[in-house]
């Protein structure tokens, strides 16, 4: 393993099986960049239902995780898309009934003219 580099992770090499010549082929160690919050985790060989399988590298939640991204960086919030209206339906309007409308409002669009129908 080469020296340490501030800055940089070291991924090591391993054995990865290569389809085209139908045996195991060694993949060279190499650097990645460090990601602050996140621990790298090495490629490895896991057994499945079907035998041995590759996972992949990766880069998982390190304990130091919310100290550089805050806490609960989450998926919901402002990106949240559960349904078409931000926030939630109009007061007064039953998630059904806002179905209605999309469905309606979908019948009554003009048509784009794609696809056309054959003549």
């Amino acid at each position: 393993m080469p020296a340490p580099r501030p800055g940089y992770v070291w991924a090591p090499g391993y054995w990865m099986w290569d389809d085209h010549y139908r045996k195991h082929a060694w993949k060279r160690g190499h650097w990645e960049t460090a990601r602050p919050g996140y621990v790298y985790e090495q490629p490895r060989w896991v057994r499945a239902s079907n035998g041995w399988v590759m996972q992949p590298e990766r880069w998982n939640r390190g304990p130091d995780y919310d100290r550089y991204y805050g806490p609960d960086r989450g998926h919901r919030g402002r990106h949240d898309h559960d349904d078409d209206y931000r926030g939630g339906p109009p007061r007064g309007i039953t998630a059904r009934r806002a179905m209605q409308r999309r469905a309606s409002a979908r019948r009554q669009a003009p048509e784009r003219g794609w696809p056309r129908p054959m003549p």
